[in-house]
């Protein structure tokens, strides 16, 4: 089970990555990187877990990783200890997989 807290997130979809920093907090998800804030929701049972996540541009710069600033992602995976993998779609975007890699931030 992932504890609530900062973790650095690594993404992939489409032969494209990124980064951010993600915030869960007793169901809530909050974070976002240099041009995307991210928003959501997760609920875990044991070590698997589900997130939805909504994206939104929040600075100018480079494109974003789906070439779209605002999307919605769906997300299913495993946890262990403070680290969490998963894989999800991405709703504007049919045919996406995108990935994610989650590694808790020690306060």
């Amino acid at each position: 089970m992932l504890p609530d807290g900062r973790y650095s997130a690594y993404f992939q979809a489409n032969d494209q990555d990124g980064m951010g920093v993600i915030e869960l907090n007793a169901g809530r998800l909050t974070g976002g990187d240099t041009i995307i804030s991210y928003f959501g929701s997760y609920s875990q049972d044991g070590d698997r877990f589900t997130a939805s996540i909504r994206t939104e541009r929040h600075s100018p710069g480079h494109a974003a990783l789906f070439g779209h600033d605002n999307v919605d992602i769906s997300v299913t995976g495993t946890s262990k200890d403070s680290t969490g993998a998963g894989t999800g779609h991405v709703k504007q975007l049919p045919g996406a997989v995108f990935q994610v890699v989650l590694v808790r931030i020690p306060e």
